[in-house]
């Protein structure tokens, strides 16, 4: 912690011996056209709180909910409208980082670099993004390559937690380069309440929650005449301890990580529109050990490596009111390993083609119209190839220059991922029979902003249904394992709403999501539940108050209860979360202290009516699969422009 705070303090010198810079604004939300999708838009170093890592640029967005699995950096993944995280496709500087062989992507190991920003389409996505999604996309950028700048970010907190981000934007030659460091480690360690120790329970320490990360990106861009070229490489390296669920503690269970990116595009502009070219390819290494055998239900060690590659080729046109964009991209993934149990891994394999079509139309200045459709095959080894053609219409409508009118209709498709079929040699059972994923949705929201006696605002409000087919959910098979399954039918609606409003130096920043979810199959035990993982409600409020260079903030987070199985035998109580910040603007530099979950929240009263009393039990607070969360926590950053 000593260490840490001397480099805070080295950080803060050097920053104010720089030249002052004008103050920029602090967006309220930065929502893109209705059209082509409903979306969100996030940049790091732009919200109230701080963002330490890419899952807090994604948490209080509208219809978006980050799972976390246990305390600071762990083990992250996103829902958005009620979508589990596989539903979900990510990509970074155009580069997908989910697919078949790992469908949902740990946000913790993606790290931040300043600048960084997040754009998420919320269902609906244009289909030259890609496909194999039921949720929706997220796109990432990884920094600025602007103006000539140097920004360094450093932060320490409880638990031993210590990061560092550095990113530098230059001109070398005819070259704009930004390149980034980013470093991050904690102990992770922390005292959390256990229901099974000795008669009432007893607050223990959990332990073996350590983690270190160190990742580095380059970005280069060359313009000649209409040309510009753009060069991404990103490298990352990651170690966690997985101290296991609060039932089943491990103390030297680890994982190790590493990913390796590279991407090249070629854009070319004239006056008839834009033609697009990319090449990509990705390598993710996962490395698995429990040396003590704490996990007995999984291999003492396994090694996965992942790797891909693809393209994609687009030219517009624009004619007359009509613009066109068809895109052609494939991509080839193969996934190997080796575990102790079995001895070898199976080797599986996915090539895949698709055409895509992204079409506007201004039927009049104030409508426009939006055709997004693809086609993708794909064929797994050993199998026949599959076409999963998808589409959707949208329309937006501008009846002013503050009120819009969107909505869009469609239908979506994902297929199983290698885990999900293949299984992992361990807690995942194979399901090699699995069908695709299906669905019918529609959405229909309006969004308005204006500004009325010093008050500016904005507001969204979306409705959203899905008719999901062979929806892919995970069933409980004896005490340890898990297996992937097809519900036949499954139903979810629900609602945005979205507001942000400043008055001077006071902003405020509302964010829920209402969520109904219906299992439909024919099973008589499970029809008429709700869908697992799906809470019905989401609340995020914040708001801050800047008096002269020194800015407040408190907000809190609320996610209602959530079933953990078709059954609804197990479910996650509702969880309250405040928290509490301050920053100093001090010219360049920025200092910022964040209190999480303020009121050291650590267990949750867990109703049970077995037998003629009920009675109420205590329970750790966690937010998915039994994973503790830690009580309150302290951080303290310093952001500085050189």
């Amino acid at each position: 912690m000593r260490r840490a705070l001397v480099h805070l303090a080295f950080v803060a010198l050097a920053a104010i011996a720089t030249r002052a810079r004008a103050e920029e604004p602090v967006a309220l939300t930065v929502s893109g056209s209705a059209a082509p999708g409903f979306s969100s838009k996030s940049k790091e170093g732009d919200r109230p709180r701080d963002t330490p890592d890419a899952a807090a640029l994604l948490e209080g967005l509208p219809g978006l909910r980050v799972r976390r699995l246990g305390g600071e950096a762990s083990f992250a993944t996103l829902s958005i409208r009620g979508a589990a995280s596989n539903q979900v496709a990510i990509s970074f500087a155009g580069v997908p980082l989910t697919g078949a062989s790992d469908p949902s992507l740990d946000l913790a190991t993606l790290p931040l670099w300043p600048g960084a920003a997040a754009r998420v389409y919320r269902t609906f996505a244009p289909a030259h993004l890609g496909g194999g999604y039921l949720g929706g996309i997220v796109d990432i950028a990884p920094m600025e390559l602007g103006k000539n700048r140097t920004e360094v970010y450093n932060a320490a907190g409880s638990f031993g937690s210590y990061r560092m981000r550095v990113a530098d934007t230059h001109a070398i030659g005819a070259f704009r380069v930004g390149a980034g460091v980013s470093y991050h480690r904690t102990e992770g360690d922390f005292r959390y309440f256990d229901p099974f120790r000795g008669i009432d329970g007893e607050v223990v320490r959990r332990t073996n929650n350590a983690a270190q990360q160190l990742a580095g990106v380059i970005q280069a861009r060359h313009e000649s005449d209409r040309w510009t070229w753009l060069l991404t490489t990103l490298l990352g390296l990651r170690r966690d301890g997985i101290g296991g669920p609060f039932d089943r503690p491990a103390l030297a269970t680890h994982m190790d990580r590493d990913r390796q990116l590279f991407a090249i595009e070629a854009r070319k502009r004239d006056e008839d529109g834009r033609f697009v070219a990319r090449l990509w390819g990705r390598r993710d290494g996962r490395t698995f050990e429990d040396p003590r055998a704490e996990q007995a239900f999984l291999p003492s060690r396994s090694l996965d490596r992942v790797l891909a590659a693809g393209f994609a080729f687009g030219r517009s046109l624009t004619l007359a009111r009509l613009t066109l964009d068809p895109r052609v991209d494939g991509s080839f993934e193969q996934r190997d390993g080796e575990r102790t149990l079995p001895a070898r891994a199976p080797t599986h394999a996915r090539a895949r083609i698709a055409l895509a079509l992204d079409a506007t139309y201004q039927l009049a200045s104030s409508t426009s119209i939006v055709l997004a459709a693809r086609g993708d095959v794909r064929r797994d080894t050993g199998e026949r190839a599959e076409l999963l053609p998808v589409a959707h219409l949208g329309a937006e409508h501008l009846f002013s220059d503050t009120l819009a009118l969107g909505a869009h209709v469609g239908t979506l498709a994902r297929p199983p991922g290698f885990l999900e079929l293949l299984g992992d040699g361990g807690i995942y059972s194979p399901a090699p029979g699995l069908r695709s994923e299906r669905s019918y949705a529609a959405d229909l929201g309006l969004r308005a902003r204006g500004a009325r006696a010093k008050v500016s605002w904005e507001a969204e409000l979306v409705g959203f249904a899905w008719e999901v087919r062979d929806l892919i959910l995970l069933r409980p098979v004896g005490l340890l394992s898990l297996r992937a399954e097809n519900v036949e039918a499954a139903r979810i609606a629900g609602g945005e709403l979205s507001v942000a409003a400043s008055t001077g130096p006071v902003r405020m920043v509302v964010s829920y999501t209402r969520l109904v979810t219906e299992d439909r199959t024919s099973d008589p035990v499970s029809r008429g539940a709700r869908l697992p993982g799906r809470p019905d409600h989401d609340l995020t409020v914040d708001a801050s108050a800047r008096i002269g260079p020194v800015t407040l903030r408190y907000g809190f987070d609320l996610v209602s209860t959530t079933s953990l199985d078709r059954a609804g035998t197990r479910e996650l109580p509702t969880r309250v979360f405040h928290g509490a910040g301050a920053r100093l603007d001090l010219g360049s530099v920025s200092v910022i202290g964040e209190v999480m979950n303020l009121f050291d929240q650590r267990t949750v009263d867990v109703l049970y009516e077995s037998g003629a009393r009920p009675r109420f039990d205590r329970y750790p607070i966690s937010d998915f699969l039994g994973y503790p969360l830690p009580g309150r926590r302290f951080s303290l950053s310093i952001r500085g422009a050189l």
